[in-house]
Parts: C-alpha cells; structure tokens; sequence
C-alpha cells in the first residue's frame, strides 16, 4: 500500500473516532447511573464497546 493511501486511511478512521465521543455521550446520558450500571451488567459487550472507544479516540488524539 503506498503512503498516500495509508495516510489518507488514516485520516478517516480520525475522522470516524472524533464522531464516536459525542455518540456515545449522548447515549449515556439518555440513562441515569442506576440504568446505565444494569445495562453495563446485562450486557458485557456493550462495557468493551464503550472502552474500545475510548482506547481509539485517545489514539487519535495522540496523533494531534
């Protein structure tokens, strides 16, 4: 792959995390803590999403 596609592949997925941040507070904050503990509780997937996230947009944010 040359670098100009690697580059710009890399420029979309910054792109695709800084979305992600705001997505994911808004859907939190649509459930109050106790909700949001019963959620995280009943769906394990949904806490590895939520860091998978996290761990992207800190990455992308190391990059700036």
């Amino acid at each position: 792959m040359s670098l100009a596609t690697n580059l710009l592949r890399i420029a979309q997925l910054a792109d695709a995390a800084s979305e992600m941040l705001p997505l994911l507070e808004q859907v939190r904050n649509a459930y109050t803590d106790n909700e949001w503990e019963a959620l995280e509780e009943a769906h394990p997937a949904l806490c590895a999403l939520v860091g998978a996230c996290a761990d992207i947009e800190a990455a992308v944010e190391a990059l700036d």
